[in-house]
């Protein structure tokens, strides 16, 4: 059944306390949700009454309720977190937490780190971040009260300020000359607004004036600039084409005359012959060797301009669980990929899928739990493994694993020939 944001159920924990339906606190609730699906499915803004199925609901993470926080916070996801936040405060970020808490399926259990499963917002990752958030604010308050003190501060000095700071309006009201019986004249007042408004009006052309002037300016010297870099493009042109059209002369081979030339006696007699000049040259050089490939080179350019490790139109791969730690630790070099460890979020956000970075955070889960299997085992997955060797640590991580080895028919299950998806799949139900 899907997930009806309309109607979030209450729940005993804090986090996953939801207002009574219909209510004002549950239409808030519900727009919190929007907001959250729609930054971290880069998508567009949802309608008021969007229904999100069950499957969109559990594929939420600790790691994308973070960069909804900074995002609402700082403006930017992606920011390091080293000072006070410059929108909201830590009781901001407990109320999205109980809003999003209060719509996901599994709410009352407490988030696994290992099988990514349980309630997100109850992450350990999620409440250090907000603890940290209150750390940074108890040095001058949250950002609600840092506002209130500028707006009692700017208030006083406005009382205190003198009269050359009050606007046109003010100040003609002021100076106005006053009629008996205590009444401003309303023509001097008009006369003294147009005066003001005659004079803005002459700064404001003479700073277009000035404004126009700089722009000619540092168009010339632009137009000046890129004849010089046309000419320097025509003298590199003509210099490269008499470079190719070059062809050194062959060298000439000269037996030496300095003395006497000595004749080969071919073994069992014959005629003598003097040496050939290809006997007398000297030794090729050694083929170059190759050079390393650093693979933490390997970026491509996307459509919006940004730069990511996968190149656009990329996919994630389908097949097995070895397939998939192959490409986690070593990658793909003959396709300029590198190991897929080490993947961020943002370089699987342009794969066409709005799961991907979901499907990343489950790849990384299995690979991780397949590791720590490994070391278990007393061994470890080093930075140039070969593929032999880490068929070898793979078996090993896999044999670890707390998988049952037959189907709920009594059937064998062979983990080596099984689709790591699949994999994820059967620890998602087994934890229902």
């Amino acid at each position: 059944m899907p997930n009806v944001a309309q109607k979030p159920s209450a729940s005993t924990d804090d986090a996953a306390a939801a207002p009574t339906s219909g209510g004002a606190a549950a239409k808030r609730y519900q727009s919190i949700l929007r907001d959250f699906m729609a930054y971290t499915q880069e998508s567009g803004p949802y309608l008021e009454g969007h229904e999100f199925t069950d499957t969109e609901l559990s594929g939420i993470t600790p790691e994308e309720i973070i960069r909804f926080f900074k995002f609402k916070l700082y403006g930017d996801g992606d920011v390091n977190v080293s000072d006070k936040p410059l929108s909201g405060s830590h009781h901001t970020l407990d109320y999205y937490k109980k809003a999003i808490s209060s719509f996901i399926p599994q709410r009352e259990i407490a988030w696994d780190t290992l099988t990514r499963q349980g309630n997100p917002t109850r992450a350990k990752s999620v409440n250090e971040f907000v603890r940290h958030i209150r750390e940074l604010e108890s040095v001058e308050g949250s950002s609600k009260k840092r506002k209130k003190k500028d707006s009692a501060s700017s208030k006083q000095q406005s009382t205190t300020s003198s009269p050359t700071t009050l606007s046109p309006a003010k100040r003609a009201r002021t100076t106005a000359p006053v009629l008996p019986g205590g009444i401003n004249n309303p023509n001097a007042i008009m006369s003294e607004i147009l005066q003001q408004v005659h004079q803005q009006n002459n700064s404001v052309i003479d700073f277009l004036g000035t404004l126009g002037s700089s722009i000619d300016r540092f168009r010339s010297a632009m137009q000046e600039k890129n004849q010089c870099i046309m000419s320097n493009i025509h003298r590199l042109n003509s210099s490269l084409e008499y470079f190719n059209a070059y062809a050194p002369p062959a060298p000439v081979m000269r037996l030496p005359t300095g003395g006497p030339t000595t004749a080969v006696m071919p073994p069992g007699g014959g005629v003598a012959r003097l040496p050939t000049a290809a006997s007398l040259a000297p030794p090729p050089p050694p083929p170059p060797q190759p050079q390393p490939v650093d693979q933490n080179d390997w970026f491509y350019l996307h459509p919006d301009g940004k730069r990511r490790r996968v190149p656009p139109g990329w996919q994630f791969p389908s097949g097995t669980l070895h397939e998939l730690y192959k490409l986690w630790h070593i990658g793909d070099p003959a396709n300029r990929i590198c190991p897929m460890k080490t993947f961020s979020a943002f370089d699987v956000s342009m794969c066409g899928s709005k799961r991907s970075r979901t499907t990343l955070s489950e790849a990384r889960c299995l690979c991780t739990a397949l590791d720590n299997e490994v070391n278990k085992a007393g061994r470890f997955v080093g930075p140039n493994v070969s593929e032999a060797e880490l068929l070898e640590l793979f078996q090993l991580g896999v044999a670890g694993l707390d998988i049952s080895r037959t189907t709920p028919t009594g059937r064998g299950r062979n983990i080596n020939t099984l689709k790591w998806t699949s994999l994820v799949e059967l620890g998602r139900k087994s934890t229902d």
